[in-house]
């Protein structure tokens, strides 16, 4: 039990100085390609997908979705600071409505992202919710 309270304690002070990732590190490493994992707004069914985010000018992102053969999906928008001591976003719109999508670093300096998806100008009864995984190289 001492091992644990002292291994808690450690990891505490450890993350108590780390210091916080600023909004230029986190932009640097959104581009890329992920694994999409998902639920489709107002319903029940998933999905999964394969994306490519690519920066552009000024804090603005372009990603493209390959849901199947036939089927993909053109996501635009910027990367921004959600309020204070929220994080970051990336906020993307699309024909199919818009993401908005926590941003942050795991361990190995890859991108993390958890996205709710709303219908354009539409009320939702329930959000989609979406996962994007990085593809890493190996």
């Amino acid at each position: 039990m001492k091992r644990i309270i002292i291994l808690l304690l450690s990891l505490y002070i450890v993350t108590a100085q780390a210091k916080e990732c600023d909004d230029c590190s986190l932009k640097n490493i959104i581009p890329g390609q992920y694994t999409v994992i998902g639920r489709l707004p107002d319903s029940e069914r998933t999905y999964s997908s394969q994306i490519e985010i690519k920066a552009l000018k000024n804090k603005t992102f372009s990603a493209i979705e390959k849901v199947n053969a036939k089927m993909i999906r053109r996501w635009d928008g910027q990367f921004k600071h959600a309020s204070p001591g929220e994080g970051y976003v990336l906020h993307l719109k699309g024909q199919q409505g818009e993401l908005a999508c926590l941003v942050s670093a795991d361990l190995d300096n890859y991108a993390r992202m958890t996205c709710l998806w709303k219908k354009n100008n539409q009320q939702s009864n329930k959000l989609g919710l979406v996962a994007l995984f990085p593809k890493i190289d190996q």
